[in-house]
């Protein structure tokens, strides 16, 4: 029986591509809907997308346009978005007045992420006069949504007078709130303020320690160190040298400086501080 010639796969392949290209070109005829007209969610789920992909600038003019036509037909995600890429510039021109529109749009939306950046653009005057006690109360606002960033510079505020007075128990209270969600910065806060303590709370070793640990597994570089200096000084953990210098290295491949430093000087069995790292209210 006579074998059939060796190109008959390719001419199928070649019919079969042929068939695909015009069924496709045929179904860019249809009417689709223009962009206002489609679902605004439709329309953020795409910007999301691109924006996930996106490499270089032609990414970026790609997601944003989305981003707008989703935010002008009252997108709470994309107004949010959109406050964002407004702030640092990314794939629209930067506007910091139009960013704080977007956020404001957002937060009468009840957006979280909208209130919670409407509150850092009151606390940094982002397109607006700094105001400490509108930020405060904008926190405070999303942070009833469980919004751990929210949570956490409630917190911090309280800690450090920002907007409210002074309340050392109520940072402790938004500060554990949000190191429940696993916010990283605050299981560092709290690990180094129960290590040394404050004016109405006493230091705690064992509960600083669990904390920074907590952090330290997320392979945050500041509790990394502060970990080290914990196991390296022994005044609170029984000294472990072998497993301070192993946190040691991870903080200094992490970016800690102090870490860096101290790895540089080779004097041996040097003591070392557990740096402070100031607590940041955004």
């Amino acid at each position: 029986m006579p074998r059939a010639p060796f190109f008959w796969p390719w001419i199928v392949l070649w019919a079969t591509l042929s068939a695909a290209v015009v069924v496709w070109g045929l179904s860019g005829l249809a009417p689709q809907p223009a962009a206002e007209e489609r679902d605004p969610e439709e329309l953020f789920k795409l910007a999301e997308t691109l924006s996930r992909w996106e490499i270089d600038r032609f990414g970026h003019s790609l997601a944003a346009p989305l981003y707008e036509k989703a935010a002008r037909l009252n997108h709470p995600g994309a107004l949010t978005n959109l406050g964002l890429r407004l702030l640092s510039g990314r794939g629209v021109p930067r506007d910091l007045a139009k960013a704080f529109a977007s956020f404001e749009k957002a937060a009468t939306l009840a957006h979280p992420d909208g209130i919670y950046n409407l509150a850092l653009a009151y606390a940094y005057g982002l397109g607006t006069e700094i105001d400490p006690e509108k930020a405060h109360a904008l926190f405070h606002r999303a942070s009833a949504s469980g919004h751990a960033l929210s949570l956490y510079n409630l917190g911090v505020g309280y800690l450090l007078g920002f907007g409210v007075a002074r309340d050392e128990a109520r940072a402790i209270f938004y500060l554990e709130m949000a190191s429940h969600k696993g916010h990283v910065d605050s299981l560092v806060t709290l690990g180094l303020i129960y290590r040394d303590g404050l004016q109405s709370v006493n230091a705690d070793c064992p509960k600083a320690a669990g904390y920074l640990a907590a952090a330290a597994r997320a392979r945050d570089p500041d509790a990394l160190y502060a970990l080290a200096a914990l196991y390296h000084n022994g005044d609170c953990l029984k000294p472990n040298q072998a497993l301070a210098m192993a946190l040691l290295r991870q903080a200094a491949e992490g970016g800690n400086f102090a870490a860096r430093a101290i790895l540089a000087d080779e004097t041996p069995d040097r003591s070392f501080p557990a740096r402070e790292r100031p607590a940041e209210t955004f």
